[in-house]
């Protein structure tokens, strides 16, 4: 049998003047407003005029002087230009004769404004009809941002844990301007299990609102080391020499760096639905290196720039991190990186491992060193050596060793002048210190 389509292929062959249907299917393309003063963010008792561009997409149908108005129940909305008249062509884009036009009331908190375009023609509208409109009004605070194709986000998470602690907050899995706001969280998920692309015009976007000083969380596994690889620019304003995109590697042995807010946590696994092609971080000479990956490499970096703006990327989903102990548990490391943002500066003092400890001598040291260490308990004990960047470059010691006093001696020969940084893992308990080579 032949198909039964738009317009029966059977029909076309065996009938003669076969009317095709005259119906219309429209669809928003694009929005962009326009506000008085032109800094693109739409403040509370301004003037914005909203440039849209529809589609219709069926093929063969069109109409001139169709009737379209634009209506809201948003009290902090008021509508000055709100009817119109378009020339439908088909298959086509088209727009507005003369833009519609509204006002942010001065009293306009952080929101989406909710919106919606009517259509009236002669024609039926099939598709399309009243087409809803977003609009955000008056940022400020924070942001949060996920994606909503496929696992591996975090702002819902993020979002929950902002709600516990009582504070304001924007989520949305639109992605807007970013300007107005002092901080945001975006989380673009991991490519096999469903991940937003973090295409040129959101960098710019982001790249933007850095340059303006605004406070920022990255994570996802692809957006920095593969869909933005070659974006100097946006990568210097992380703080990253450069961003690699790497290979499928779950979470084993996850360890914040001593300079970093993350000092004195360890994660040994995570749920990711995926956590294919994670990205690799190279930081810059004014970034920190804040998690290191065994085995991989440097998956976190936290930055502050010259002019105060703070910003963390982070190749995995902190919401899949696995909880342990505390301070390794998800919600210490987002109150670790709230505080980071001046968020939330309630974070109390910590401590590291209980009563394992760690002397050097020499340190600083010139050729070799020892390690003078107490462990607390009989355990599978490792040593490992970081350059500033937070890259591995030794790992002396990875074996089982009893409770009491050790003595490891180290060969520093090979090692360029500088500040390294070492970690001790034994069981659950994790040490940090600072080892400084001279020429």
């Amino acid at each position: 049998m032949l198909g039964t389509g738009r317009v029966n292929a059977f029909r076309m062959l065996s009938e003669e003047n076969v009317i095709l249907p005259q119906v219309l299917k429209l669809d928003l393309i694009s929005s962009v407003s326009l506000d008085a003063n032109g800094n693109q963010i739409n403040e509370p008792g301004e003037e914005v005029i909203l440039n849209l561009e529809f589609f219709n997409f069926d093929l063969f149908s069109g109409d001139d002087d169709v009737t379209v108005t634009l209506t809201t129940q948003d009290p902090d909305i008021t509508i000055l230009a709100g009817t119109g008249m378009v020339n439908i062509p088909p298959d086509g884009f088209f727009g507005l004769d003369e833009p519609f036009q509204i006002l942010v009331n001065s009293g306009a908190s952080c929101h989406f404004a909710e919106l919606t375009i009517h259509f009236e023609s002669d024609l039926p509208i099939v598709a399309g009809q009243d087409i809803p409109l977003e609009v955000l009004v008056a940022p400020s605070g924070t942001f949060v941002y996920e994606g909503t194709n496929g696992d591996d986000y975090s702002g819902t998470y993020i979002a929950g844990v902002l709600d516990q602690l009582g504070y304001q907050y924007l989520y949305s899995n639109s992605f807007p301007y970013l300007g107005g706001f002092e901080t945001v969280f975006l989380s673009f998920g991991n490519f096999e299990s469903g991940s937003i692309y973090l295409n040129d015009a959101m960098a710019n976007n982001i790249s933007g609102y850095l340059e303006v000083g605004g406070n920022l969380y990255l994570e996802g596994g692809d957006v920095l080391g593969f869909d933005q690889a070659a974006n100097t620019q946006l990568l210097n304003l992380f703080g990253l020499a450069s961003a690699t995109d790497g290979s499928t590697n779950p979470i084993n042995s996850l360890t914040g760096q001593f300079a970093s807010l993350t000092n004195g946590m360890h994660f040994i696994g995570n749920s990711q639905a995926s956590n294919s092609w994670i990205d690799k971080y190279q930081p810059g000479p004014d970034a920190t290196a804040a998690f290191n990956e065994s085995n991989y490499g440097t998956v976190g970096v936290e930055h502050v720039a010259p002019d105060g703006r703070k910003t963390f990327c982070f190749s995995y989903s902190l919401a899949d991190l696995a909880d342990g102990e505390t301070p390794n548990t998800r919600e210490e490391l987002l109150n670790r990186i709230l505080n980071f943002f001046d968020i939330y500066t309630g974070v109390p003092e910590r401590e590291n491992s209980a009563a394992m400890r760690c002397k050097i001598y020499p340190n600083p040291m010139t050729t070799e060193a020892t390690f003078q260490y107490y462990l607390t308990e009989d355990n599978h004990t490792i040593i490992e050596i970081f350059n500033a960047t937070g890259q591995q470059i030794m790992q002396p010691l990875n074996s089982r060793q009893i409770e009491g006093e050790h003595t490891l001696h180290i060969d520093a020969g090979g090692f360029q002048a500088g500040i390294y940084f070492y970690t001790i893992r034994s069981g659950d308990q994790l040490l940090n210190g600072k080892m400084i080579v001279l020429n």
